[in-house]
């Protein structure tokens, strides 16, 4: 197991400290940017999800390291130059396994446990769905394919995950010159606004590169509003069900401002 693998393993604990202390410095604030069910909801919702992806590291380990084998690129190391085309590649299949959560309804259904929250903090990166975990792996074997190291896309999908984590901090501030590269805070949170347009735009994980070559960047809103219209959900549970069921129903009355795709 590589330094970086498990670096990306702890760090992903640890976020959850990070939380603690964005939550206390807002209440200290009193800017709101936190409210306190919806907090507990979201850190509930991210335990379980760490619970439910930590025990498919070794499944989707497996299952990259299966077609690996099959494949017969035995043990290549691709090195540190190698490492940042994977994590290139795999940042961009993350930005088609984004956009396409928010093209197709069967998918949307799903992702839109993360865009309910009506607030914008470090705990909103954990209010994730848990079914998504259970698919992940498919959308990215074509890396695996190409012939990279299991072990360097599982760990370049965790560095993104952690890098998408800090991106929803209201507190972190980047030059404004980043954004011709990378994937903010501050682009990050236009993709959270409650329009519809805004959501469907910057997509990115970690490089804003692929929004702007597939004109998908959005630079600015003037005002910004997190969330989704007309829905509130803070119980870890609902947040979870009630976009499978506003899926499957599908009336007029059940999906009222509710983003159908």
């Amino acid at each position: 197991m590589s330094f970086a693998f498990k670096i990306a393993l702890i760090f992903g604990y640890i976020n959850f400290f990070i939380i603690f202390l964005e939550c206390l410095y807002s209440f200290y604030k009193k800017d709101k940017l936190y409210s306190l069910w919806g907090t507990i909801g979201n850190v509930c919702n991210g335990l379980i999800m760490r619970f439910i992806s930590g025990k498919f590291v070794a499944f989707h380990l497996v299952y990259f390291t299966l077609w690996y084998a099959y494949l017969g690129y035995g043990q290549k190391n691709t090195g540190p130059i190698g490492f940042i085309y994977c994590l290139l590649l795999v940042d961009f299949i993350y930005y088609l396994f984004h956009r396409m959560h928010h093209s197709f309804s069967f998918l949307w259904m799903f992702h839109a446990v993360h865009h309910g929250d009506d607030k914008l903090n470090l705990s909103t990166a954990y209010r994730i769905s848990w079914i998504e975990q259970f698919y992940l792996s498919i959308f990215f074997t074509p890396v695996v394919l190409i012939g990279f190291n299991p072990f360097d896309v599982i760990t370049a999908f965790y560095l993104l995950s952690i890098y998408q984590f800090l991106c929803h901090s209201s507190y972190l501030k980047f030059p404004k010159y980043f954004d011709l590269v990378l994937v903010t805070p501050h682009n990050h949170s236009i993709h959270h606004d409650r329009e519809i347009h805004h959501q469907n735009s910057n997509f990115g994980g970690v490089f804003s590169i692929w929004d702007r070559l597939f004109n998908t960047y959005t630079a600015h809103i003037d005002t910004f509003t997190p969330g989704i219209k007309g829905y509130h959900q803070d119980n870890f549970i609902k947040m979870e069900t009630d976009p499978i069921v506003r899926y499957f129903r599908r009336s007029p009355s059940q999906v009222k401002d509710f983003p159908s795709k």
